[in-house]
């Protein structure tokens, strides 16, 4: 899976934010989140597996695994939802 749109992310008052640079008008936002957040959409750039940004994640993050896959599930999940993925 990867990222349907490119994706340029810009920071606003110490919040992050993403925005669609060449998406139809079936999407037309901002996604607002946080560092992880930007980091897997950095990750979704490229085709990927969640058990790869898993991996990723883990690798810079002391958490536990349960966490991490949790916070990738529910990113993967909203992105779905909104059909920003493919």
């Amino acid at each position: 899976m990867k990222l349907k749109y490119e994706m340029t992310t810009i920071e606003i008052d110490n919040s992050i934010m993403a925005v669609p640079v060449d998406c139809d008008e079936k999407f037309n936002g901002i996604i607002r989140m946080n560092e992880t957040t930007a980091e897997i959409l950095e990750l979704l750039k490229s085709d990927t597996t969640e058990a790869q940004i898993v991996d990723a994640l883990l690798s810079k993050y002391d958490a536990p695994k349960e966490t991490i896959q949790g916070s990738v599930k529910r990113v993967v999940d909203t992105l779905r939802a909104n059909n920003l993925l493919v």
